[in-house]
């Protein structure tokens, strides 16, 4: 069991004092303006311990964009936090380059601390490069073992009170490979997020595949993972990583996910997948098969999805429902077919005959049982030779609001995916533009509001996911005729993961939609075999204490017994700490009471 670190000051007195605990020393803050960012961000730079009280940083000052009025000082608040670092199957381990359990997280151990999280106190910054903590971490972070990872330092302001006016947006830097995605702000009193007002993270989480060096396409390709740019799409990242680390696995480039990041698409063509996030928390037998949900809201619409091999594999069948992202669409066809009779994968479509098999599959789902808490996965690339391919979009950051008063207000608190990239361009004047493959979705973010108070019913939280790509080809001026021609939209991206510590807000973790090909030859079946996502977790809780002490008066040359007043649930193995200074100080003993020895002056 972790042993969580509990710290408690309390003054002593031989005469009446004032109070003054570290939370609110930033003061009051009113947000009015768009693009407002308080946060600054220091990647870890070696493996620290459990247990620790020296972090080493990059930028021990924690003020490069002079969002603070000064560098990190004591009392300030850190959060700690593991971005990526998952262990996922890799080449060494799959039967052969089709296997779709490429990418899988096999045990709960390859987590390692990916998602793992803690808030700590400053006591000193000694020099440019270190943080000393206030009490030792819960958590091992780690840099590089079998693969690289990505741990980082938060600087978290802690406010008196945060109000959100109507225009004023506050957000975060963009996660970028080694810092960025997290908002996370501390309040003494109450947050007020007024209507009109926004706190958004839309986008700020893991990246989508790029069209980066990817013009190059082979036909009848069904491989899940490689370093060959002609065999598919970048996969989006995740928390096992992204591009060159991926590359340790196998390949950042082909149809399987790497964890919750969604599949790039396989040549030729292939729509990439929507990224992932949570689970569906409305489904007790969710599970994952990279298929997403089949878009049946058209007539004729469940015969073509009947028809994909094996047949009534993707038919209204509870299995057809994938947990996590949705796939992308089949690969480039030639001809006008009737897609309700003539299944993917036969040669009368021409081109690559629509091969249901090179597809990016969706993201995988991600375990929250564990406190943890994840960015959004990007969504796959869409596999291009025409330079009009698609992008996969960037997954939702993490929102953390921790206010020991209420949250309150009729505004909205979001970290959705973004929707990836259609497959469209400028057409020559001869022919036509679009003709390659779109980009999956970005999965939703996530959003915490832990509240000592309560949390309004009239906020709104969203963490969605982003819409796939959509196939747009476009006539040049002297282009006569149907197109014929289709590629992959893609795939959705999975829903997010909401948990609030009280009230019952609007909370929204949908799924975003498939995309599309608006091709000549299939007006009968738009998704072309791109697929929905899943809904994400949006009905999660998360527990919240506080320890309190009175402040003492007593006879000089007496001693007294000091109780920790402890409103809320501590964690399980929490250790509560007594010291003799609001900031550094000395250790003077543990558990929920202690005596203090016999004082003859003001003691704190």
């Amino acid at each position: 069991m972790r042993k969580f670190h509990v710290c408690l000051y309390l003054f002593v007195s031989v005469c009446t004092c004032d109070v003054h605990a570290q939370q609110g020393i930033h003061g009051p803050r009113t947000v009015t303006a768009s693009n407002t960012i308080v946060n600054e961000y220091s990647a870890i730079t070696a493996y620290v311990p459990s247990g620790s009280t020296s972090i080493p940083v990059a930028n021990s000052g924690l003020n490069a964009n002079g969002r603070f009025v000064s560098t990190l000082q004591p009392g300030d608040l850190i959060m700690l936090y593991q971005v990526t670092g998952t262990i996922i199957k890799s080449l060494y381990e799959v039967v052969n380059g089709a296997d779709t359990t490429w990418g899988k997280v096999q045990f709960s151990g390859d987590y390692y601390s990916t998602g793992l999280y803690e808030f700590r106190q400053v006591v000193s910054v000694p020099n440019a490069t270190t943080i000393i903590i206030d009490c030792p971490t819960s958590y091992e972070y780690l840099i590089t073992t079998a693969t690289v990872k990505h741990p980082m330092v938060v600087r978290v302001p802690r406010f008196t009170t945060l109000t959100i006016n109507s225009g004023g947006v506050l957000t975060c830097d963009d996660w970028n490979g080694s810092t960025g995605g997290v908002l996370a702000v501390e309040v003494q009193g109450n947050a007020t997020i007024n209507a009109g007002g926004l706190i958004d993270a839309t986008g700020k989480g893991f990246r989508g595949g790029t069209l980066a060096g990817d013009n190059a396409t082979a036909f009848g390709v069904n491989s899940t993972y490689s370093t060959n740019n002609s065999l598919g799409a970048e996969k989006g990242e995740g928390v096992a990583g992204y591009q060159a680390e991926y590359d340790v696995f196998g390949g950042r480039y082909c149809r399987a996910p790497g964890a919750n990041g969604g599949g790039g698409g396989d040549g030729h063509n292939g729509g990439g997948g929507g990224g992932a996030n949570a689970p569906n928390s409305t489904s007790a037998s969710a599970y994952w098969s990279g298929l997403g949900v089949p878009d049946q809201s058209v007539a004729g619409w469940g015969t073509a999805w009947s028809i994909e091999p094996p047949a009534g594999t993707m038919n209204l069948r509870t299995n057809a429902n994938s947990a996590g992202g949705g796939k992308g669409g089949y690969t480039f066809s030639g001809s006008n077919q009737n897609a309700t009779t003539a299944p993917p994968g036969n040669a009368v479509w021409g081109g690559d005959a629509r091969n249901h098999e090179a597809a990016g599959l969706g993201g995988r789902p991600l375990d929250y049982s564990n406190g943890r808490l994840f960015l959004g996965g990007g969504g796959g690339a869409g596999d291009q030779n025409d330079l009009y391919g698609g992008s996969g979009g960037d997954g939702g950051g993490l929102i953390y609001l921790m206010v020991f008063g209420n949250i309150s207000g009729g505004g909205t608190v979001t970290s959705n995916g973004l929707n990836g990239q259609d497959a469209l361009g400028t057409p020559p004047s001869n022919s036509y533009s679009g003709k390659d493959a779109a980009g999956g979705g970005g999965a939703g973010g996530t959003i915490v509001l832990n509240a000592v108070g309560g949390v309004a019913n009239t906020l709104t939280l969203n963490t969605n996911g982003g819409n796939g790509g959509n196939q747009v080809m476009t006539r040049g001026i002297f282009f006569i005729g149907a197109i014929n021609e289709a590629e992959g939209p893609g795939g959705g991206g999975g829903g997010g993961y909401i948990a609030v510590s009280s009230g019952a807000p609007t909370r929204n973790s949908n799924a975003g939609v498939n995309g599309t090909t608006n091709s000549d030859a299939l007006t009968e079946f738009l998704p072309n075999g791109a697929t929905r996502g899943c809904p994400g977790t949006n009905n999660a809780t998360i527990n919240n204490f506080t320890l309190a002490a009175n402040s003492i008066t007593i006879c000089s040359g007496s001693s007294v017994t000091l109780n920790a007043i402890i409103t809320g649930t501590l964690p399980p193995g929490a250790t509560i700490t007594w010291w003799d200074a609001m900031v550094g100080g000395n250790i003077v003993g543990t558990g929920a009471s202690w005596t203090t020895p016999v004082l003859t002056a003001t003691t704190t």
